[in-house]
């Protein structure tokens, strides 16, 4: 009898234990959702005031930069090589999308050399521009004979093998015209000039694809059920509109035509009811793609390049309707501190995951 009373009193205790585990990991989560989507708000808040555009029209991402000026800068994951060339060091990086590894995937180089591009222009830090044009150097060495900035990193539920992305595209074409503006060197401008065909109908990069809304470019294209991310899709066209910046071509000109009126065409399925917006329009919805929802920082992406296309093309009356809804929701909406607590618990579901492997 006394046995089984000490048994239940322990079995109590443990119990009381776990439910206090339990809340106060309840509790983090709270905070530390609040505390992302407020840090993600203070960022929209500091950089709008900049603009992020440059002397040059330029609109340049900041997502590596700790300050406005971009003096200081958060490498995460990314590291540097002898040549001051970066790569992603993923074996730092949990993440539910992509394998252990380190490679030069051009879509991480081009963020965080805009980082560098945007500090030397507050700074006129020498060694910032070094690294920049060391940089910008790569992308001039390593476009293959598809005129792809490709990469053999194996993405889950990803392209097979090496494959070209119009994400990796349209910040190459970023990364060049920035990199001509500050030097001259017509080196740039030839490699930007050969960049572009990647985007054609007709190119082997299979980044330009056909939908029922008109041609789309593809971050993650496939040989069927490629899930047009928006994202992606945007800073492509925005690397076609500041290549033509420079390049002034009438066939650039009306490829952004045709693929500016698709981004009109299709902005509204993104939609996500007035109160968020979709990441892709992935046929399948589970929890390993977020049931298709962006998360907080994409939702942010959308929010501003919508935004800043919406600008420069003022026809474009869906999105810049659906700009406006991806504002609101962002900036007034409480849906987003919610969301950022199903991320933050997602992330540590992830976590995990990866200390299991």
């Amino acid at each position: 009898m006394f046995g089984r009373m000490n048994f239940m009193l322990i079995k109590n205790k443990i119990l009381k234990s776990l439910l206090m585990i339990v809340l106060i990991y309840a509790i983090s989560i709270v905070y530390r959702g609040f505390d992302y989507y407020s840090d993600l708000k203070k960022q929209v808040n500091i950089f709008e005031k900049d603009t992020q555009i440059d002397i040059n029209g330029f609109f340049t991402p900041l997502g590596f930069c700790i300050d406005q000026k971009c003096k200081k800068i958060d490498h995460l994951f990314m590291e540097k090589d002898e040549n001051n060339i970066f790569y992603t060091n993923y074996t730092k990086y949990k993440s539910n999308i992509s394998n252990d590894s380190q490679v030069y995937y051009p879509i991480n180089q081009a963020f965080i050399s805009f980082a560098y591009y945007k500090q030397y222009q507050t700074t006129a830090n020498e060694e910032s521009k070094k690294i920049f044009l060391a940089n910008s150097d790569w992308f001039v060495n390593n476009l293959d004979q598809n005129n792809c900035w490709s990469t053999d990193l194996q993405i889950k539920n990803g392209p097979r093998g090496r494959w070209c992305s119009a994400l990796a595209q349209g910040l190459g074409l970023s990364i060049l015209s920035r990199a001509y503006s500050i030097t001259d060197d017509n080196k740039y401008i030839e490699t930007m000039n050969k960049a572009i065909k990647a985007f054609y109908k007709d190119s082997n990069s299979s980044i330009c694809q056909q939908t029922k809304y008109g041609y789309f470019f593809e971050e993650y294209p496939k040989k069927s059920n490629s899930i047009h991310v928006l994202n992606g899709y945007m800073f492509s066209l925005i690397g076609l509109m500041e290549y033509n910046k420079i390049a002034k071509s009438k066939e650039t000109e009306r490829l952004l035509d045709e693929m500016l009126t698709t981004l009109d065409n299709i902005v509204s399925q993104y939609d996500f009811n007035g109160v968020w917006s979709f990441y892709s329009l992935d046929k399948v919805s589970n929890i390993s793609n977020h049931f298709r929802l962006a998360a907080p920082n994409y939702h942010k992406l959308h929010m501003i390049l919508s935004k800043k296309i919406s600008k420069e093309y003022p026809s474009l009356k869906n999105l810049k309707k659906v700009s406006k809804s991806f504002e609101e929701s962002f900036t007034d909406g409480y849906f987003g501190y919610f969301l950022s607590m199903v991320y933050v618990l997602y992330k540590d579901y992830v976590w995990l995951g990866k200390l299991h492997e």
